[in-house]
């Protein structure tokens, strides 16, 4: 009967000590940086920002401008539809369209999202 609880504990550790494998994307979605008390985390990078920072030096000026603010003022702009973003940022529905293309978005509802899950991070 010992050597069957021994068995049943080396199983048991043998589970506990293995590390879990997460996908990369769910990894860049947790990627948090620590702000050094405790080590806790406080400073999480969604992926807006993590695009934004991808795509930074590709972007124009006035449209990594447009970005910032937008995402700055998340708490205000991630319901609204392109028009009405475009129309707030005094901008054409296209530079907006563009914009979030540049970033490597294929649809607006996807920015959106991104930018929804920013505001709840924030």
């Amino acid at each position: 009967m010992s050597s069957l609880k021994a068995d049943w504990s080396k199983l048991l550790a043998s589970r506990t000590e293995r590390p879990v494998a997460s996908s990369a994307k769910n990894q860049a979605r947790t990627k948090t940086a620590r702000n050094g008390r405790n080590g806790d985390h406080s400073a999480r990078v969604t992926q807006l920002e993590e695009r934004l920072d991808r795509k930074e030096s590709s972007l124009s000026a006035n449209r990594r401008q447009l970005v910032r603010r937008i995402a700055e003022e998340a708490e205000e702009t991630y319901f609204l539809s392109s028009r009405e973003l475009a129309k707030r940022y005094k901008v054409d529905v296209g530079t907006i369209v563009r914009t979030i293309q540049a970033l490597g978005y294929r649809h607006y509802a996807d920015f959106i999202s991104d930018l929804r899950a920013h505001f709840v991070f924030r």
